[in-house]
């Protein structure tokens, strides 16, 4: 379990990272409740970004 938290973690970053988001900029995550998407969202916002994140109505919060 802890190594595909890591490689989940790797995956985001890798991901965000060569996209290049600059602060106040609006970014959607795809799949943002899965493992690669929720590490997303988080180091997203982090830069400043606003998040739209995207997931299945099963993964919504009531």
């Amino acid at each position: 379990m802890a190594g595909s938290l890591y490689v989940a973690g790797a995956t985001a970053f890798g991901a965000t990272e060569a996209v290049g988001v600059s602060e106040g900029e609006v970014v959607a995550v795809s799949a943002a409740a899965g493992r690669v998407g929720s590490i997303a969202v988080q180091l997203l916002r982090r830069s400043g970004a606003t998040v739209v994140a995207i997931a299945s109505k099963a993964n919504h919060r009531s």
